[in-house]
């Protein structure tokens, strides 16, 4: 799963993935976003695409250094459902992945380090990403 640098972006995940298409109309709707994400040119990704896939774990060496570009410009960018739902997307990554990317890790680090949400005490999804940043912090150690 190491981050891929220099890729083509005109190529879709599918392809740069090698994962076979479905023959059967997609069970959920969740699936059905995946399938048309997986689909779609790494140059096109929307960014709620660059938040479902990450969250589902699929192309994340693809996407994570994606997704941390996007993080540098707003690390509170909220393209779904709340302020911080990229963010939080990453900070859920399986540590796994993060021990073969140390780069991107520190990068995710540093972004977490200098978040201040303490203005945010009374809002749940802030509380939620404070509970992950400091899972975050612990499996970076």
């Amino acid at each position: 799963m190491k981050a891929r640098r220099n890729l083509d972006e005109d190529r879709t995940l599918r392809v740069l993935l090698a994962w076979p298409a479905s023959k059967e109309p997609a069970p959920t709707p969740l699936v059905e976003r995946c399938e048309i994400a997986l689909d779609t040119r790494l140059r096109d990704f929307s960014k709620e695409q660059i938040r479902l896939l990450i969250g589902q774990e699929i192309g994340l060496e693809y996407l994570v250094p994606k997704a941390l570009a996007i993080l540098t410009e707003d690390p509170m960018i909220g393209v779904t459902h709340y302020p911080g739902d990229l963010l939080s997307a990453c900070l859920r990554v399986n540590k796994d992945f993060w021990a073969l990317e140390p780069r991107l890790r520190h990068q995710l680090l540093a972004k977490v380090e200098n978040l201040d949400l303490s203005g945010d005490d009374e809002d749940v999804a802030a509380e939620e990403l404070q509970e992950e940043m400091r899972a975050f912090r612990q499996i970076t150690m």
